[in-house]
């Protein structure tokens, strides 16, 4: 299991903060499920190629 904590360093690293922009607290004020769809469903982000740090070992 990932917290949303641990979600928000990983949208960090991988950009997806930035991308969202000031809809980032928002997204992250629903519930862990929706945090989930919404961080992968992020109109314009390109997601090929991004791996989390903790993935890469």
């Amino acid at each position: 299991m990932i917290t949303k904590s641990e979600m928000m360093v990983v949208a960090d690293e991988l950009g997806i903060r930035a991308a969202l922009g000031a809809n980032f607290k928002k997204v992250f004020g629903k519930s862990k499920a929706e945090v989930i769809d919404a961080l992968l469903a992020v109109e314009g982000f390109d997601y090929i190629g991004k791996i989390p740090k903790v993935l890469n070992f």
